[in-house]
């Protein structure tokens, strides 16, 4: 949701939106809870914490989003960064887990699982289980952990109001010759 800070605001765009879609890109690694429900090994690349937690995955969606963000009119390599950030976000946190077993962020090119050094955030349970008594310890333990972050997504922006001398926008200017022309008001 922080990372939906970092893109301008527009009129017709609403704010909530944003952060969903953010929100959902911070938790696309954990699509692979689906393939341990259906009966894959959970300890190996298709397991929860596998290959859905490497750095290939950033890359990739970074890659869609730079593809697809002209077609919704935002910039290219803003979008791109912004969506790799928020999908690599999950990895290092779940790197700062206690008690997991860390995250293969180079895979392909090796398994070997990394962790944080410090790792503050207790490891939730996962599926159904999370909504246990542990759980609900866990997600307490992790509001008060992230509540300045969440404070500051939500915070209200400040918007500039338009004034009765504000210049017109760039793109009722035109230049014709040498002189700027303004296109009359629409």
């Amino acid at each position: 949701m922080l990372i939906s800070r970092a893109v301008p605001p527009r009129p017709d765009r609403r704010i909530a939106g944003t952060m969903a879609v953010f929100s959902g890109l911070a938790l696309l690694p954990d699509l692979d809870y689906l393939g341990v429900m259906m009966g894959l090994v959970d300890s190996g690349p298709c397991g929860h914490r596998g290959a859905t937690h490497s750095l290939i995955v950033p890359l990739l969606v970074a890659s869609l989003a730079a593809a697809i963000s002209p077609r919704f009119n935002l910039p290219r390599w803003r979008t791109a960064v912004l969506c790799g950030l928020a999908v690599a976000s999950h990895a290092f946190l779940d790197a700062m887990t206690v008690g997991s077993r860390g995250v293969p962020l180079l895979w392909p090119l090796t398994f070997a699982r990394f962790e944080m050094p410090w790792r503050p955030i207790p490891n939730a349970p996962c599926g159904l289980h999370y909504l246990s008594a542990q759980g609900l310890r866990v997600a307490t333990i992790e509001l008060f952990q992230f509540f300045p972050v969440l404070l500051l997504a939500l915070w209200p922006r400040n918007r500039p109001t338009p004034t009765a001398t504000s210049r017109p926008p760039e793109s009722r200017i035109r230049t014709v010759g040498s002189r700027p022309m303004t296109h009359p008001a629409a």
